[in-house]
């Protein structure tokens, strides 16, 4: 809303707003990202039902090549692809990615593989180990 100017509802507005990143994006050449609400009282079950709930203009949704999904389930953060019009058309990022809040520091820290997709609720201890072996995957990673 900030950088908005008129009505989210309004497709000429919205287009209007992408054209000026589109063009910033051409003449930086960089990638941008704009960062969006839901429609009140939103409720996805996963972040595909996100790209349906997106508030304001369709435009929001046809104009970015990609939309990630970001909500909350509980103790976890879940982020995820709600769109993606980049060939090939299955993209990258494939599923949902869990991460949890690091009770010591309030950093989201992802879940290691299968963990990323498991569905019971982690204690602080759990949460401190998960931050441990993300730490030291990280260390060990050549750069």
């Amino acid at each position: 809303r900030k950088y908005l100017t008129g009505d989210e509802e309004d497709s000429e507005v919205v287009s209007n707003f992408f054209e000026a990143i589109e063009e910033f994006a051409i003449k930086k050449n960089c990638g941008m990202v704009v960062v969006h609400h839901l429609i009140k009282n939103a409720h996805p079950k996963d972040t595909r039902d996100i790209y349906d709930m997106l508030r304001g203009s369709q435009v929001f949704i046809d104009r970015p090549r990609a939309v990630l999904g970001m909500m909350r389930d509980g103790p976890y953060t879940v982020v995820g692809l709600s769109k993606n019009n980049i060939p090939p058309n299955l993209g990258s990022i494939q599923g949902e990615r869990l991460f949890v809040r690091d009770p010591d520091k309030l950093d989201l820290v992802q879940l290691p593989g299968e963990e990323g997709i498991r569905t019971w609720d982690a204690s602080v201890e759990e949460l401190r180990e998960i931050r441990e072996k993300a730490a030291k995957k990280a260390k060990n990673e050549p750069k």
